[in-house]
């Protein structure tokens, strides 16, 4: 998104997101509501009053348009909160970052609030999400428009991913992040759907021969005798399975024999059955979704740390690779995915850096599924009467790595 900044059409948008953030908060009055950004601003940097024809400084501009809710402790997403002046210049991050920055909106979802958020560069009114803990802020070309930023907040209010309600942590009505909205569930689905065609677009069939009908969802009723995340469970029993075994690199899809095969076969003691007995709520029990074909993670497995207590074995089935449901984020977003190769490399398929205009996230499956769909559309990936025909260690091969880097573009969420 090549847009130049527009103080007043950023504007408009806080403001719309302030509307939203304060519209189910009982009592309200107008008086709460007020304009005093700059005055605020002012008190911490009085040379600011110093400037020339201010209101022609775009940013002047910008923050003399914005609307503030008081107490100021009231976030304007669930993500970051409402801009604090006294919290624009970071000496940490001053410390660690020569240009010309400002925390614009200091973080929500982590504290102190202050050691990170969205930062706005003054010199190019780029943004950047960033928290010190995690590192140092990426260089000018991955920082995005605040135009940009603050649509992606809208519309998740739109998608129904922010809303008030309770959350995870509060039983009360609060302003939260749902783990999984049905938008995000139609998005996986029609990528998933969009996949499939096209590898059967490329599939050998004989000339005039009709192309293999798919097959319906698993059944609920199979797939409610065990413990898998909600997210999971509404994928597995509305997602259409195709005739032809291979979606991706040595993975498959379930049928219900092989899907009762291995979920009944886990003993009671199992440690994923441990995690999820231990889950805040179900939306964090570990699920695999697709199943690769080829043996168990190996005990020495390629990421070291897959065994560990940090490592992400303890959320396998039987050692099972495959595409699983993220439980390390899905408080936030139970519609991540995490991959696991036969040789026990997690999540080889990756965006490269962070989220620029929010809190970091994994790779959902709608991303999966249409990067899935990418490789095999360009001839990255072969394709047989089986399916995807690529080696499985297409995942580990270092040739591959450029291909496995996803990148921020404006179609994320």
């Amino acid at each position: 998104m090549d847009t130049a900044f527009d103080p007043v059409r950023c504007a408009e948008l806080h403001n719309q997101l302030l509307a939203k953030a304060i519209s189910h908060i009982p009592g309200i009055t107008a008086a709460e509501v007020r304009r005093d950004v700059i005055a605020r601003l002012l008190d911490v940097a009085p040379e600011w009053a110093d400037m020339d024809a201010p209101d022609e400084v775009p940013i002047y501009r910008f923050l003399s348009l914005l609307d503030s809710y008081r107490p100021l402790e009231v976030p304007l997403t669930p993500e970051f909160r409402q801009p604090m002046p006294s919290y624009f210049w970071n000496d940490l991050y001053r410390d660690m970052d020569t240009r010309d920055l400002i925390l614009l909106y200091p973080d929500n979802t982590d504290s102190p609030v202050m050691d990170g958020g969205l930062y706005l560069n003054l010199d190019t009114n780029l943004v950047h999400w960033g928290r010190v803990n995690i590192g140092p802020l990426p260089p000018d070309d991955a920082w995005v428009p605040l135009e940009l930023a603050l649509t992606k907040a809208l519309d998740m209010w739109d998608s129904g991913k922010f809303h008030w309600g309770p959350s995870p942590f509060n039983s009360e009505d609060t302003l939260s992040t749902r783990p999984w909205a049905e938008r995000d569930l139609d998005e996986a689905v029609v990528a998933w759907e969009d996949l499939l065609a096209a590898i059967q677009d490329r599939l050998p069939l004989p000339p005039d021969a009709p192309k293999p009908p798919f097959q319906d969802p698993l059944p609920s009723s199979l797939i409610d005798q065990f413990d898998l995340s909600p997210f999971a469970k509404a994928f597995l029993t509305t997602a259409t399975r195709p005739s032809f075994s291979y979606v991706a690199p040595g993975l498959t899809t379930f049928t219900p024999q092989s899907f009762t095969d291995l979920y009944a076969a886990e003993p009671p003691d199992a440690p994923r059955r441990a995690q999820n007995a231990n889950a805040v709520t179900a939306d964090e029990y570990a699920s695999l979704i697709l199943p690769a074909t080829l043996a168990a993670v190996p005990e020495s497995p390629a990421d070291p740390s897959f065994d560990e207590a940090h490592g992400y074995a303890k959320f396998t089935i039987a050692r099972r690779a495959g595409l699983y449901t993220d439980p390390t984020t899905a408080l936030r977003d139970a519609d991540s995915a995490w991959l696991l190769t036969a040789e026990g490399s997690v999540n080889p398929v990756r965006f490269t850096g962070h989220r620029p205009w929010g809190a970091p996230r994994g790779v959902r499956f709608a991303e999966m599924f249409s990067v899935w769909a990418a490789m095999v559309r360009n001839g990255a990936w072969e394709v047989s009467i089986e399916g995807v025909a690529t080696s499985h260690a297409w995942f580990t091969d270092p040739a591959t790595a450029e291909l496995r880097k996803l990148l921020w573009t404006e179609s994320c969420r």
